[in-house]
């Protein structure tokens, strides 16, 4: 440490929550839940996350304030679904009527999650993701409603 500062850095899930702006797929697809839109979808099988943006700023936190110097931390869930799982568990919270097929477009990308540890910030901090998917599921379905970008 040449000039004394410390540094760690945050490999981020899929941050979901009231003040996202965005089209990315997580409020495209609560858009389209929200209108009874079915949404095309990959085929779901490799792991993801979607955080809720509560649980973001408090691990972010917890990283800042207690991480180990020059460690990269997962800033997500401590245990991770299959992508098809979530927009299950998401369409239950929104539209549960909603009939969903997997496997319409192939998976390009995979997050290889074997190069990532997600339980290192805790073990190093005490902190971990603990906000009720189904909660922030539909906090952010009504902010996405707010948007008004129809279908």
């Amino acid at each position: 440490m040449e000039h004394s500062i410390e540094f760690n850095a945050g490999l981020f899930a899929n941050i979901i929550g009231p003040g996202d702006y965005s089209h990315r797929s997580t409020n495209s697809i609560l858009n389209m839940f929200i209108h009874n839109v079915k949404p095309k979808l990959v085929k779901g099988d490799g792991l993801n996350d979607w955080l809720y943006i509560n649980d973001a700023v408090r691990l972010i936190e917890a990283m800042g304030e207690h991480g180990r110097n020059m460690k990269t931390y997962y800033i997500g869930h401590i245990n991770l679904w299959p992508l098809r799982k979530i927009i299950e568990k998401a369409r239950d919270t929104v539209a549960p009527n909603m009939q969903l097929t997997f496997g319409e477009y192939p998976d390009a990308f995979l997050t290889d999650y074997r190069y990532i540890s997600t339980k290192e910030l805790f073990e190093d901090t005490g902190c971990k993701a603990e906000y009720d998917f189904a909660q922030a599921v539909r906090e952010t379905a009504e902010w996405v409603k707010q948007l008004d970008w129809g279908i």
